[in-house]
């Protein structure tokens, strides 16, 4: 104990272990309802509601509809959920959170215990003295003054921002302030806040913080502000000044909305004539910005109609604004003050991008959706796995559409934190394609799309208005580049000789002075000789020789719509135009220093500005000769691929970047030099080689004979079929990666050589693994996947799979449809138990499954068990015992000498060849002997629930055996005659059992009246019964 006394703090109690689970019906809108006892309570999917009364009862919440209904001092209870955002719900003390993604979650006024799961948590006890667990991630801890005296339990301090405390309205501003204020209690940190609350640390040293574990109230002036618009007046980009453009920075119509989320409306500002491709010959006078009292309006509406054909049939315009011309920043922190609007399907953001492009990598310091005002999302989109994946974090808000709110983002190349009011809400780890790059800053409102779903009659009728105070940003720390990126003013000086070209194909030829050459249409020829030179070729496939001197060439457009290949052996810049608009063809250069992009004005075809970028800059891919003659194409942008010149020889790409890149028509060869994981390599319908870098490349050969050449023995990339089918495959495929050989969707005949996994297609494949932990998927149709050795992971996807894993620990998942885990290649018996698969062994040991309704044994004597539900069970070969459980069951002993258990439920069995045991349990079950002497088992104590049809009894060749346990007493067992006649008596004198010769059915008379009777079985088809076909036991 310190010298310092402070005040004693006791932490909250957890609850005791639940009894079994109580659930709902999956896909339901259920009421679940607990015992007196410890209850787990489950409302699976569906809006459920979740009573559990007395007792220390658990809560699983897997859905946003779910209600969590707990009595006062009901026992000491815990919510255990799986959504985005949880708020404890009232009388329940403890919450979990589960699942994979980035997790919110706040407590109420008792003293709770709040977990987090091994990812990123924002975790807030609101009041109470509550402890808390991040869970392993980077997490952020929200202590807010007034709700009590918390304690963190695994916070992780030191100068690594894996843990992190915001404390909320305690006017502490800088870390001295919190360090001056904590004391150590034993093995406990304790820092007092004042007013009595403190916050304690667990299992820590005062000496192991440092300011990067802290953040307290957000102040921005210990940085240097490097923009600012308080949005006085709307500066919009004119083309050469002016700080925000109104669309984003890509060629057509995809410059005016983003079509690939989804959304409906077209971005548009007061001289919006039209989208590129249809232009009005004036103004459409469609205008979303204002400015009101200090504040930049962008209101969204409605397209009138006379304006949608040129508003691309969008049936809502609003606006963007883009620093893309103005303002690029890397790492810093950037803010927005703004009021959100409210409507249906209204989508506001304020988020960067990377200057140099590119589809997935994104930083949101904000995005909400107009009908959820007390709801914001940030997110960091990235690209690294060469699928989008992104860090996000679900957080509750004051009403957004009420009054105005401050969103800001500290973006650093270690660690990205958000902050919603100047407090910390989130935080992650900077992914590594959003390290080191420029970005600019985005604010917009859009209507509609994937995420805001769709806008009704109410969407304009509220307030369509995102308001904007300011937007802001500073250079913090971690700031590499800063300032303003202005585009020049355009013109060209000191050009002595303008030659003008034609039509047709010209040759043109400047002197020693200062030249300009304009091509015009055709395909030119054009050289400047000694000196200075602009060039401008034009329309047409040109050779451009810009001579001695800093010569210039010319293009329309800016860089974006250009691919430059440079050749090593000849230093001669080939330059491809990709624009669809008024395309200026593919070009030679040599003894060109700079490229040169105009802005010309569409009615008075002034220019406007222009943009100089050094040609050595602009190079997207460098082309190199081998000694034989074929050629090696280097690129590190995918995006180029398709632009790439081939020759009639043997070309190869060899890409360095990562994502995923498509080999042109006329290339056979595709390589990746990229680092481990996110390429994927696409060839085309000739017959292609592909070649992995590192690993974790994923191959899409498409038609043709191809050759997969992967990282072996890293043994980690993957074969993937799914894309046949859009490119006109239209079978299904046969993937061997063991023999290394494949067929694909459209006949071809693949090679695989260090193929660790594979993709099938939509129709029904047959898919085999290798020695390897092989991860295989089906996707739809009818798969057959099977993973031999190692511990393999087979996903079926759509429809009725077939699932072998072979040995190993493996994971099997079904997905939609009818699937079957398989075992028929087994070289031993194996236990194999759907419900416990703790109980598997053999083949099936450390089997885990997913969506599986059926087993298939081996040839071997197996130990089969079902689950709750209906499930199909197949012997196999072997003296094999089947255990049905719970549900309408599926039996098949097969071959062997079978025992077959259903268990409740009324369920089918059929015991195949060999002597069989068949015993249907509870339920109305049909059983069937099938070849050999089967015994048929039948429990009176069932009762009345138990009622069998018996479809093959042969007398003399299979018995019928009647347990009358609990009903007779042993020793009077050998008393219990078989009697029968066309009908059952109305009452009988003592118990016996009655056959009935003329239905076929088997009655256990307990003596008495007939309404004690207890059916057992009917025998279809009549058969004869005697004495000696009986056992009683």
């Amino acid at each position: 104990m310190s010298d310092t006394q402070t005040p004693i703090w006791t932490a909250p109690p957890p609850s005791a272990i639940p009894g079994p689970m109580v659930r709902a019906r999956d896909g339901f809108n259920d009421l679940v309802v607990g015992t007196p006892d410890n209850d787990a309570l489950a409302g699976l999917s569906g809006a459920d509601t979740m009573v559990g009364g007395l007792g220390d009862d658990t809560y699983y919440v897997d859905d946003p509809g779910d209600v969590v209904d707990e009595d006062e001092n009901g026992g000491i209870d815990t919510v255990i959920s799986y959504l985005p955002t949880t708020v404890l719900a009232r009388n329940v003390e403890n919450l979990t959170l589960s699942g994979s993604s980035n997790k919110s979650g706040y407590g109420n006024a008792l003293a709770n215990i709040v977990r987090g799961h091994a990812g990123n948590n924002v975790l807030d006890g609101g009041a109470g003295d509550d402890l808390l667990y991040g869970g392993g991630g980077t997490d952020v801890f929200v202590v807010r003054a007034g709700n009590g005296s918390d304690a963190i339990g695994d916070f992780k301090a030191g100068p690594t921002s894996a843990s992190i405390v915001s404390l909320v309205g305690y006017g502490l501003t800088s870390f001295d302030q919190i360090k001056a204020a904590m004391v150590q209690d034993d093995t406990t940190v304790v820092l007092n806040l004042g007013n009595g609350e403190t916050l304690r640390f667990l299992n820590q040293a005062v000496q192991n913080f440092s300011a990067d574990d802290f953040r307290s109230g957000l102040d921005t002036s210990k940085w240097t502000q490097t923009f600012g618009d308080e949005f006085d007046t709307f500066d919009r980009f004119n083309g050469v000044d002016g700080t925000w453009t109104t669309r984003f920075p890509r060629d057509g119509f995809s410059g005016f909305t983003n079509p690939t989320r989804g959304e409906q409306q077209v971005y548009v500002d007061s001289e919006f004539r039209g989208a590129p491709a249809k232009s009005a010959p004036e103004a459409l006078g469609l205008n979303p910005f204002s400015v009101q009292d200090g504040s930049l309006e962008i209101t969204a509406r409605e397209t009138p109609a006379q304006a949608l054909s040129w508003a691309g049939n969008r049936k809502y315009y609003s606006g963007l604004i883009s620093s893309f011309s103005s303002f690029q920043q890397t790492y810093g922190y950037f803010e927005m003050r703004a009021k959100m609007p409210a409507g249906q399907a209204l989508w506001p953001a304020f988020w960067l991008l990377p200057v140099d492009g590119g589809a997935i990598t994104e930083l949101d310091v904000v995005e909400m959706l107009g009908q959820s005002p007390f709801n914001s999302l940030v997110a960091a989109h990235s690209g690294v796995t060469g699928k989008r994946t992104a860090d996000t974090f679900l957080n509750l808000t004051p009403d957004l559409n009420a009054d105005y709110h401050t969103f800001g983002m500290d973006w650093g190349p270690k660690t990205i934190t958000w902050y919603f009011d100047g407090v910390a809400v989130g935080s992650a780890a900077t992914p590594a394609d959003l390290q080191n790059r420029s970005m600019y800053m985005i604010a917009n409102l859009a209507v509609g799309g994937n995420w805001a779903g769709l806008p009704n009659a109410g969407t304009l009728a509220d307030d369509p208005s995102l308001r904007i105070d300011y937007i802001r940003a500073y250079a913090t720390e971690n700031t590499v580049s800063t300032g303003a990126v202005r585009r020049s003013r355009g013109g060209v000086d000191g050009v002595i000789d303008d030659l003008f070209g034609t039509a047709l194909n010209d040759s043109l030829s400047g002197n020693d002075q200062n030249d300009k050459l304009s091509g015009a249409a055709g395909d030119d020829t054009l050289s400047g000789g000694a000196d200075n030179d602009t060039i401008g070729g034009g329309a047409g496939n040109d050779v451009i020789d810009g001579g001695t001197g800093i010569d210039v060439a010319l293009y329309a457009g800016d860089l974006s719509r250009l691919v430059v290949v440079r050749d090593l052996d000849t230093d001669v810049y080939t330059v491809i135009d990709t624009g669809s608009v008024d395309n200026q063809g593919t070009d030679q250069l040599t003894g060109i220093e700079t490229l040169r992009f105009r802005r010309i004005d569409d009615v008075s075809g002034d220019v406007l500005g222009s943009t100089d970028v050094a040609l050595t800059d602009a190079v997207d891919a460098v082309v190199r000769r081998n000694p034989d003659g074929s050629r090696v194409l280097t690129v590190g942008d995918a995006s180029v691929a398709p632009f790439l010149p081939a020759t009639a020889g043997i070309d190869t790409v060899e890409f360095t970047g990562r994502g995923v890149i498509r080999l042109a028509d006329g290339f056979e060869t595709l390589t990746s030099t990229a680092t481990p994981y996110g390429t994927t390599l696409i060839g085309n319908a000739g017959a292609n080689t592909l070649r992995s870098g590192p690993g974790g490349t994923r191959f899409v050969g498409l038609a043709g004979d191809d050759l997969f050449v992967g990282s072996s023995p890293l043994a980690s990339d993957t074969v993937d079929y799914s894309l046949d089918a859009a490119d006109g495959g239209t079978a299904g495929v046969s993937v061997n990666l063991a023999g290394g050989l494949a067929t694909d969707g459209f006949g071809g005949r693949d090679t695989l050589v260090g193929i660790a996994h594979a993709t099938g297609t939509a129709s029904g494949d047959t898919i085999v693994g290798s020695g390897l932990a092989n991860v295989l998927q089906g996707l739809g149709g009818n798969d057959m996947l099977s993973g031999g050795a190692g511990d393999d992971r087979l996903d079926g996807g759509a429809g009725d799979d077939t699932l072998d894993g072979g040995a190993g620990a493996d994971q099997l998942i079904g997905g939609d449809g009818a699937n079957t885990a398989s075992y028929a290649s087994a070289a031993a018996g194996l236990t194999a138990d759907l419900g416990n698969a703790a109980n598997n062994t053999g083949d099936a040991a450390g089997d885990r499954y997913n969506r599986i309704s059926a087993l298939v044994g081996s040839g071997y004597d197996d130990s089969l068990t079902g689950s709750a539900a209906a499930d199909i069970l197949r012997g196999g070969g072997g003296g094999d015992t089947l255990a049905g459980l719970n549900g309408a069951d599926l039996l098949f002993g097969e071959d062997g000498d079978d025992l077959l258990l259903g268990g409740a439920g009324s369920d089918t069995i059929d015991g195949g060849a060999g002597n069989d045991r068949l015993a249907g349990g509870i339920g109305y079950d049909r059983l069937t002997g099938g070849a050999g002497a089967d015994t048929f088992v039948f429990a009176a104590a069932d009762g009345k629930t138990s009622m069998d049809t018996v479809t093959d009894f042969t007398s003399g060749v299979d018995k019928l055996e009647v347990q009358l346990s609990g009903l007779v007493d042993p020793s009077r067992l050998s008393e219990i005659r078989l009697l029968t006649g066309m009908a059952v008596p109305t009452s009988a004198p003592s118990a016996a059992l009655f056959y009935e010769t003329g239905s076929g059915r088997l009655w256990w008379e307990p003596g008495g009246a007939a309404s004690g009777n207890v059916l057992l079985a009917t025998l279809s088809g009549n058969p004869t019964l005697t004495a000696g076909d009986v056992t009683i036991v």
